[in-house]
C-alpha cells in the first residue's frame, strides 16, 4: 500500500499577507494596475537606504570575513554591541552570550516553536502576527489559544481576560506580546506590559516578545520587555533589521535571552530549552555573516537616530492622510496605530465572525466600479473557490470539532467575510489588502501599510479606498450567501 508522503493529521498553513498576491498578480495579467498594501516590505514601496549606509556595507563587502562562516550564534562583537545596547536600557542586563542570530526572524520563530515540549501552549494575542500563528497550530495539531486585544481600546492587551485564560489552561508555558503589533500598530503602554509580566510572574511562565518594530515608533513612548521583565521571570526578544535599515531581504534577525539562570529557569527548564535552541543553530553552522559585521558601524553612525526619526515621521504623515480622508465614514473604524508602518480598518457594524457557522455573516455590496468583464470573472472565481474552499472546511472542522469545546481559525471561518472584502477592494479598487482574519483574529476587517513613498499615489489610494468602503454595506442575510454585484 502506498503511504502518503504528507502527515494526514497536519494543520494547515495559512499566510494571508503572501497568498493574496497571486490575485493580485491576475489582475495585473489584465491589464489592470494594483496597489501593493499587503506586505511591509519597505524597499518595495520605494524605500532606499542613504548613501552612507551603502558605502558602510560595501566597505564590508570589501572584506573576505564577510563571506566566511561566523560563530554559530553569531559575529561575537557583534553581540556584544547589542547586549551593551540593551544594558543602557537600565533593566535587564545580559552578555553577548545570551544573544543568537537567525536568518531572519521567521527562522527564529520556526525554531523556537518547534523545540517546545509538545505538551505545552504559548498563548498568543489576537490578532497576532501570521508566522507565531502558523508556528503554534503547526506545533500542536490545534489552534493557538489566545487572549483578546480590544479595538475599542486601541487594541490594548486585555490582561484579564489573559489571566484567566491562563488559569483555565496550565498547559500554558508562555505568553506571546508583538511590540508594536502588528497588525494593529499598537506600541503597547508600559503599566501593560508590567501587569503581562506580572502574570507571567505569578504562573511561572516564559515571556516571548516580537519587538521587530522597536525602532518604528510615530505615536507613543516604546517599553522594551528587558526594561519590565525584573530578574525573576525568563523571557525572550526577538528583534531585526528587516524594517529599520531597511534590509528584509538580509534574513537578519536575533533574540536576546533574558535571566536565564533565575529560580524560575530552575523551575521550567528555560536553560536547557535555550540550550538546545543554542544546539539547534550550532548544526546549521551559522546565520548570514554580513549582515551581521554591519550592525555596529551602522547604528552607531550619528545620523542613523536621524534617519529612524525622519522615517518616523512620513509614517505619522501617512496615518494623518489616511484618517483624513477616512474621517467620516459611517461604518467602519481606523485604528490609530502608533508604531510599525500598518492601519487596520474594522467594520463596525459586522460584530466579529460568526462562530456558528462560517456563512452566518455575509456581505451585499454595491459594486458599480465592477464593470469590466476581466475583474468581474476574476471576483466571480475568488468567491467561488472561497465558497468551495469554506464548504469543505466546515464538513472537515464539524467532524474535527464536534467532541471537543475547541473552534476553527479565525481565517477559516473569515473566507466568506473579510475575504470577500479584501477581494472587493482588489477587483473593484485595485487596493491589495490583508483580511484582518489572517492575523488569527475575529474583527472584521483589513490591514494596509503606510509605506507608499509617492504622497500622490498614496493620496489616490486612500481616495479611492474611501469610495470603496462607502460602497460595501454589511447585510445579516441568515445563511444565504448572496452577491448582488455579480447579478
Amino acid at each position: 500500500m502506498q503511504k502518503a508522503l504528507l502527515a494526514k493529521d497536519i494543520q494547515p498553513i495559512q499566510y494571508g499577507i503572501r497568498e493574496i498576491v497571486q490575485k493580485g498578480k491576475q489582475m495585473e495579467a489584465v491589464g489592470f494596475p494594483v496597489n501593493w498594501e499587503n506586505i511591509g516590505d519597505p524597499v518595495h514601496k520605494g524605500m532606499t537606504m542613504p548613501q552612507w549606509m551603502l558605502e558602510v556595507i560595501g566597505r564590508q563587502v570589501g572584506r573576505s570575513e564577510s563571506f566566511a562562516y561566523c560563530d554559530s550564534k553569531g559575529t561575537e562583537s557583534t553581540r556584544t554591541f547589542l547586549a551593551d545596547k540593551t544594558n543602557r536600557l537600565g533593566g535587564v542586563q545580559i552578555g553577548p552570550e545570551d544573544i543568537t542570530f537567525f536568518n531572519g526572524l521567521g527562522d527564529a520563530i520556526t525554531t523556537l516553536y518547534r523545540l517546545l515540549s509538545p505538551g505545552v501552549k504559548v498563548i498568543q494575542p489576537s490578532p497576532a502576527y501570521p508566522a507565531h500563528t502558523s508556528a503554534e497550530r503547526l506545533r500542536l495539531g490545534a489552534e493557538p489559544l489566545t487572549y483578546a486585544c480590544d479595538p475599542q481600546r486601541g487594541w490594548r492587551p486585555d490582561v484579564q481576560d489573559l489571566r484567566e485564560k491562563v488559569r483555565a489552561n496550565p498547559d500554558v508555558m508562555a505568553i506571546l506580546v508583538v511590540n508594536p503589533d502588528n497588525p494593529s500598530g499598537a506600541v503597547h503602554a508600559r503599566e501593560d506590559l508590567e501587569a503581562i509580566v506580572e502574570v507571567a510572574r505569578e504562573f511561572d511562565l516564559v515571556l516571548i516578545a516580537d519587538e521587530i518594530y522597536e525602532h518604528v515608533v510615530f505615536d507613543g513612548v516604546m517599553t522594551r520587555l528587558a526594561e519590565v521583565i525584573g530578574p525573576d521571570v525568563c523571557g525572550i526578544a526577538m528583534k531585526g533589521i528587516s524594517k529599520e535599515f531597511p534590509w528584509p531581504g538580509a534574513r537578519c534577525g536575533w533574540v536576546e535571552v533574558y535571566n536565564r539562570r533565575c529560580k524560575a529557569s530552575e523551575r521550567v527548564g528555560f536553560d536547557a530549552y535555550c540550550t538546545r535552541v543554542d544546539k539547534t543553530k550550532m548544526s546549521e553552522v551559522c546565520s548570514t555573516t554580513l549582515p551581521q559585521l554591519v550592525i555596529p558601524e551602522i547604528m552607531q553612525d550619528e545620523r542613523y537616530p536621524a534617519l529612524l526619526a525622519s522615517r518616523n515621521e512620513q509614517y505619522r504623515q501617512r496615518m494623518e492622510v489616511l484618517q483624513a480622508g477616512l474621517s467620516g465614514l459611517e461604518g467602519w473604524t481606523i485604528s490609530r496605530g502608533g508604531g510599525g508602518f500598518y492601519a487596520v480598518i474594522t467594520m463596525d457594524s459586522s460584530g466579529t465572525l460568526a462562530s456558528s457557522s462560517l456563512d452566518a455573516l455575509s456581505m451585499e455590496a454595491d459594486v458599480s466600479l465592477l464593470m469590466s468583464p476581466e475583474r468581474r470573472a476574476l471576483f466571480e472565481g475568488w468567491q467561488t473557490d472561497a465558497k468551495t474552499d469554506a464548504k469543505t472546511n466546515a464538513e472537515t472542522d464539524a467532524e474535527k470539532y464536534a467532541e471537543t469545546d475547541a473552534e476553527p481559525s479565525s481565517e477559516r471561518k473569515g473566507l466568506l467575510t473579510d475575504y470577500l472584502l479584501t477581494d472587493y477592494l482588489l477587483a473593484g479598487f485595485g487596493i491589495c489588502a490583508v483580511p484582518l482574519s489572517a492575523f488569527n483574529s475575529p474583527h472584521i476587517g483589513f490591514r494596509i501599510t503606510l509605506l507608499e513613498a509617492d504622497e500622490v499615489v498614496f493620496e489616490e489610494m486612500v481616495s479611492r479606498l474611501r469610495e470603496a468602503l462607502a460602497s460595501y454595506q454589511p447585510k445579516k442575510l441568515g445563511s444565504t450567501m448572496r452577491l448582488s454585484m455579480l447579478v
